[in-house]
């Protein structure tokens, strides 16, 4: 049964026989969908709606064994007893790419009661009118042409309450365009064609659901595979004979092509090794539909260049197999829902594991105007520290602020909000307990923030550059669909930005044809023009900026500096190749945040950046260096 969490719908995976169910629910354009549905179809928007959608909804899953009871519809009520509508929750879909809209995608949210679907319109909108107040959750987007957005089932990053807040933002969700992949796979030692090669596309960070991005393919007589797949990823080749071999996919626009090179492996090399096991609750009940991950490093992240097989799903009594298994693996841990494995050692020589899963670690609490008030449209990063792990972001309607996270890891986690009407807040550290179901509540309360509007031109003729990508370096809502720190500019080369910080922010400006820049706003700054230089006849992309002139990477004390450009201020300054900034115009660098110490860095042309420095020789001295224009 589906449950609540805080604020939030859990809902347990379901079986494998019922997740194809589901699956043809999501499908609803397949005419044999139809016949699930237990409701009639809600009446069709009139022709001139914006988002024309067919609202479909589909009850809840009944307890395998356990008759659904009677399938004739329940007299509808007078007109007068009937409830009267919730507010709304509308969106757009839209193209990552140019964020054209994306027209008759399916829109799939989850309830207690079931999945309701509708379809975005001519203008890529939808609109959702819930059936009850409570828990939902986006839980997927098909679209012909696009990598659909599947997350786990039950475990989407968009959580929203219903019913909708006053000044709910629309939900803006971008869909990659699928591209078309070609590719060929050929023996290293002389490029003869392999034939029968498995050949796996994978996306890092993406876990098994019910609609994964991967592909899969075998290669024919020449080597040759080809098929359609997402625009960014990484290409494994796998044949009988030859040590694996992987490369991540090139090329621009909506094709890509790779060629994999595999080595022959020795005569006495040793057979692909198999890892086998289960997972149990600890008690000993297996655990279906749990998520097994590998990974290398003896329990430290990933390390190593080993290829490991991506994630696998346990069967109806809890077991996993995984084959093509690298010597180089050093953990294997499981997660269900809100349950979750230690990283268990695996030796070499191991192929049989056991994974017990506990309750993990909670984190929750409300999100908060600068002046107390509950944001109600938020995005909340999640960073596990000292672990490569990928960012986790949410996006959470919720008429308090509050939020919750379950299953997590037992550590060190930073955590930043922000909402369309504030800026970020500032990063918060919290620690979690290595005891089962840890639970710790932090509020999160947002700094003072600002919009931004502006108009990207070309640098030469001064013409406006429309479909241009304008976006907030190091976003905490990057991959959020609430707040718009990232979007396109339209015919008349204008945009429009939400949820920056009232400090110095850098703002990244890209176009076909133009070379990137990088603009750093000073505090305050709302308005803002920005010139790019079209690209050479003969030359490459380049980015532009105003800055010191320094590449920079962090330590514990600060910063350090790496390469100078010759012309730029810091080596005019005299800076050198190894010294320290300890503090940017009287700052430290930890009170600063490394992301907001590398805006400081840079500004308008002209101006002073003041810099403590630790030279090499363990001196200190104060600088004050020019910002430059440099070009790299």
């Amino acid at each position: 049964m589906p449950r609540r969490a805080g604020s939030f719908l859990v809902v347990p995976p379901p079986s494998r026989r019922l997740r194809w169910a589901l699956l043809a629910v999501l499908l609803v354009v397949v005419a044999a969908v139809l016949l699930l549905l237990r409701r009639p179809e809600a009446e069709a928007p009139e022709e001139d709606a914006p988002a024309a959608s067919t609202e479909r909804r589909s009850p809840a899953p009944t307890t395998p064994g356990r008759p659904a009871g009677p399938s004739s519809p329940a007299p509808e009520a007078p007109a007068a007893e009937r409830p009267a509508a919730l507010a709304p929750f509308t969106g757009r879909i839209v193209s990552s790419e140019d964020g054209q809209p994306v027209v008759g995608a399916e829109v799939t949210f989850l309830a207690p009661e079931g999945a309701t679907s509708v379809r975005s319109g001519p203008d890529g909108r939808f609109r959702l009118v819930p059936s009850r107040v409570g828990p939902h959750q986006l839980a997927a987007v098909l679209a012909e042409g696009f990598v659909p957005f599947g997350p786990a089932w039950g475990q989407s990053p968009i959580r929203l309450v219903a019913p909708a807040p006053a000044g709910t933002p629309e939900l803006v969700v971008p869909l990659d365009p699928e591209v078309r992949l070609s590719g060929r796979v050929e023996a290293a030692d002389g490029g003869a064609p392999i034939a029968g090669a498995t050949v796996a596309l994978r996306v890092p960070g993406a876990q098994p659901g019910l609609l994964g991005p991967e592909r899969s393919w075998t290669t024919d007589a020449q080597g040759a595979f080809s098929g359609g797949a997402p625009p960014e990823g990484l290409v494994v080749a796998h044949a009988a004979g030859f040590a694996s071999a992987a490369e991540p996919l090139r090329g621009s626009g909506r094709t890509r092509t790779v060629t994999l090179r595999l080595s022959r492996l020795p005569e006495d090399a040793p057979p692909d090794r198999v890892l086998a096991g289960r997972v149990v609750e600890a008690s000993g009940v297996p655990v279906p539909d749990a998520v097994v991950t590998l990974g290398a490093g003896h329990g430290r992240g990933r390390g190593g260049n080993a290829i490991l097989p991506p994630p696998v799903t346990t069967d109806g009594q809890g077991r996993f197999r995984f084959e093509g298994v690298p010597a180089q693996l050093g953990w294997a841990q499981a997660s269900a829902g809100d349950l979750l494995s230690d990283r268990v050692a695996v030796e070499a020589g191991t192929t049989e594991v056991e994974l017990t899963v506990r309750p993990g670690g909670v984190l929750a609490g409300r999100v908060l105007h600068a002046d107390g008030r509950p944001a109600t449209a938020f995005a909340l990063q999640l960073v596990r520290l000292r672990r490569p792990e990928p960012a986790r972001t949410l996006s959470i309607v919720d008429p308090e602020g509050r939020w919750e996270v379950r299953g997590l890891s037992a550590g060190a986690w930073e955590l930043q909000a922000l909402s369309a009407d504030s800026g970020p807040s500032d990063r918060v550290r919290v620690d979690l307990p290595a005891t089962p179901a840890a639970r710790v509540e932090k509020d999160i309360r947002l700094r003072t923030g600002r919009g931004l509007q502006g108009v990207v031109k070309d640098a030469n003729s001064q013409q406006p550059v429309p479909g241009a990508r304008v976006a907030m370096e190091s976003s905490p809502g990057e991959d959020s669909v609430l707040v718009r720190t990232g979007t396109f500019t339209g015919p008349d080369g204008r945009f429009s930005l939400e949820g920056l910080p009232d400090t110095p922010v850098s703002v990244a400006v890209e176009a076909d044809g133009y070379n990137r820049r990088i603009v750093t706003l000073p505090r305050g700054r709302t308005e803002v023009t920005v010139s790019l230089r079209p690209v050479a006849t003969d030359g490459s992309p380049a980015t532009d900026l105003v800055g010191i002139g320094a590449v920079v990477n962090r330590n514990d004390d600060g910063l350090v500096l790496g390469n100078l450009v010759a012309s730029g201020g810091a080596a005019a300054a005299g800076l050198r190749p190894g010294d320290v900034v300890l503090r940017v115009d009287g700052q430290t660098i930890a009170e600063l945040g490394f992301v907001d110490a590398i805006s400081r860095l840079r500004g308008e042309e002209g101006t002073v950046v003041r810099l403590e420095v630790r030279r090499a020789d363990g001196t200190t001295t104060t600088v004050d260096v020019v910002r430059r224009p440099i070009s790299f």
